[in-house]
């Protein structure tokens, strides 16, 4: 069947180029044939040179062509694409001459893809749904028996394509392209199958459970790695992650809290508000029993400490705020009575031979045991950690081992690791904060040892208290 209409008309001259009948024909095929993806298309080419002629070569194409029509004042164009281009390979057993007279019959079959190559859609920042509609195969437009409403300079087009290419004798070079045949077929996608195969953005509410769109990346709590980067994530969107939380972590070393808080989404600020409210409970509350009790605390013995037990059991969280304001209180004082003698050396009778001797402490090797939930039972630490540990250490050390939070990094919308490099790195700005926690705490011996250890470093920086 020859080319006519649109095509036609753009190849004015393939009649005049052949030097031979050259047919292609389909089996089982009519001109209101459609065919779907997945189907095959088979036939063979028939050529029957009117001279000897010689060729180099034999190819048989299916194409896939799209064409606007773009007028202006000036000029009319036709613009086209090939958005499918597939070759059969053709056996070397045909004689390099074909003689006039002569039908040579070429057999072909083509399977319709049910999707583009991966180069025939090149868009950027696209999600996987917008990449899965751009690579189905588009219908056929403008060449069906009844009118389907298109445009007329919008055309897309499907043709069986054969060509003989021959040359001089010797050539390297490229090569004429003679004794064209083209054949048109409509191609239709099943939009059922389409449907169905597909994973669509908005499934039915009556339908099973869709799957997650391939565009959306849901990692369970136990396949995250590290710095909220999920398995699936590609090394560009790790690199933005990074960047994205360096700079956050640079706002809030320079104190610009508004700048990092507009920045942040509703659940990345209220992750970053638990994280400081960590550090700080955990700095008050290691200021205000420094030198008793636990030495080393955790977010559990600061949760227990802070919140604490009821004696009343889970029947205390079960009242309401006005029972609560009512409840007796969970301590009772004893004050024991006076003794008959304060022990005063004033009440003592005036002896001459009174004398006196003054006994030091022992110094505190080894810190006796303590119930963590009776304050008065903690007992001192050993006199070597009150020499060797400053409240200074302890808060850099809870920074570089994260032993104040209890949010996991990858959940941070900050990067921990660059905010305990930058306070090991400023131990002026820290002797400033563990000094004003000793007072907010009101712990004298904090206090006390916290401005003995660091009234040097802040003297030498200039800086006044």
């Amino acid at each position: 069947m020859s080319l006519t209409g649109f095509t036609g008309l753009l190849f004015p001259s393939l009649l005049r180029r052949n030097s031979a009948e050259v047919e292609i024909k389909l089996d089982s095929h009519h001109d209101d044939k459609i065919y779907r993806p997945g189907t095959t298309v088979q036939g063979e080419v028939s050529i029957t040179p009117l001279e000897d002629t010689r060729f180099n070569s034999v190819a048989v194409a299916l194409l896939g062509t799209s064409k606007v029509r773009v007028e202006t004042a000036r000029s009319v164009r036709d613009i086209s694409h090939v958005f499918l281009s597939i070759n059969m390979p053709i056996l070397q057993s045909l004689p390099p001459l074909f003689e006039a007279s002569h039908t040579y019959s070429i057999p072909f079959s083509f399977v319709i893809p049910k999707h583009l190559t991966l180069s025939a859609c090149k868009h950027e920042n696209q999600s996987g749904a917008v990449f899965d509609q751009h690579m189905r195969l588009p219908p056929s437009m403008g060449y069906w028996s009844k009118d389907d409403l298109s445009p007329e300079v919008a055309r897309v087009e499907y043709i069986i394509k054969a060509y003989v290419a021959r040359g001089p004798p010797g050539s390297s070079g490229s090569l004429e392209k003679t004794m064209i045949a083209k054949h048109l077929i409509k191609v239709l996608p099943d939009p059922r199958r389409a449907l169905v195969s597909g994973n669509m953005d908005h499934p039915s509410p009556f339908g099973p459970n869709p799957a997650t769109p391939r565009y959306l990346n849901v990692n369970s709590p136990e396949a995250t790695i590290s710095g909220g980067q999920g398995l699936n994530s590609t090394p560009t969107a790790a690199l933005i992650l990074q960047s994205t939380l360096r700079a956050r972590s640079n706002l809030l070393l320079q104190g610009r809290q508004e700048e990092l808080l507009s920045g942040c989404n509703a659940g990345d600020r209220k992750v970053l508000t638990k994280w400081l409210h960590d550090y700080w409970m955990h700095s008050f509350v290691t200021a205000k029993f420094w030198g008793k009790g636990p030495q080393h605390w955790t977010p559990g013995l600061v949760s227990q400490v802070t919140l604490g037990a009821s004696p009343f059991g889970n029947a205390l969280a079960a009242l309401s705020p006005a029972e609560l304001i009512s409840a007796p209180s969970p301590r009772t004082c004893e004050i024991p009575p006076p003794t008959s003698l304060c022990q005063w050396a004033v009440h003592y009778g005036q002896d001459p031979g009174l004398q006196y001797d003054v006994q030091l402490d022992r110094p505190i090797e080894t810190q006796a045991e303590f119930d963590l939930n009776d304050q008065s039972s903690w007992t001192p630490w050993p006199d070597i950690d009150t020499r060797n540990r400053t409240l200074q250490r302890t808060m850099e050390e809870s920074f570089a081992h994260s032993q104040f939070r209890t949010t996991p990094s990858d959940e941070l919308p900050i990067s921990d690791h660059l905010v305990a490099q930058a306070v090991s790195r400023s131990p002026q700005e820290l002797a400033l904060d563990s000094v004003a926690f000793a007072i907010m705490s009101g712990n004298l011996e904090s206090v006390e040892k916290t401005l003995e250890t660091s009234v040097r470093l802040l003297d030498g920086e200039g800086c006044v208290l």
